[in-house]
């Protein structure tokens, strides 16, 4: 606190013409007023107050942050092996799905070359004069099973390589994420 020497400054105002009264509470307010002010201890210990203040905090901001993260990286742990298992789940799915159109492939296979087998029989067992028109209806029906073969493997390729693009966008969507 900031001490004044009130005596002088009550003569210096009596002497400028304040009247006793006036002087007295001229004084009386600025004594007040030097109550209401911060001295250097009292700055020193709000400064000391509010650095501790902010080391708390500090801490505070720190241990949330560390649970964040710990918590943030077993949420991403959680979710990558939940990834892992769609993804096999998908892949297996895929797996049984090729080997249905394999086997559906391998079957019509079976069955046009037994429609085959049995139209060359019928052909066989033809009589000569009818030889040129049944070796046309022969290359026809070659030409419409090559044809739906063909396209049997057409569509099987696009499968194969639909399903290969999916399993390798899963892949890279897993590993940019980790």
């Amino acid at each position: 606190m900031v001490v004044a020497d009130t005596h002088k400054t009550y003569e210096r105002l009596t002497s400028a013409g304040f009247s006793k009264e006036k002087a007295e509470a001229l004084l009386t307010m600025a004594g007040e007023g030097q109550e209401a002010l911060a001295t250097r201890d009292d700055t020193e210990r709000l400064e000391h107050t509010l650095r501790a203040d902010m080391e708390k905090l500090e801490l505070a901001l720190r241990a949330d942050t560390e649970k964040l993260e710990f918590a943030l990286r077993a949420d991403t742990e959680r979710l990558e092996l939940a990834l892992r298992a769609d993804m096999e789940k998908l892949e297996r799915t895929l797996r049984a799905d090729m080997e249905k159109l394999e086997l559906g492939f391998r079957t019509d296979m079976d069955r046009l070359e037994q429609v085959l087998k049995a139209g060359i029989e019928r052909l066989e067992q033809g009589r000569e004069a009818d030889k040129q028109e049944t070796d046309a209806k022969m290359r026809e029906m070659e030409l419409r099973i090559k044809h739906d073969l063909m396209l049997r493997m057409g569509v099987m390729i696009f499968a194969a390589a639909g399903l290969q693009v999916v399993v390798v966008g899963i892949l890279l969507a897993l590993f940019q994420s980790g």
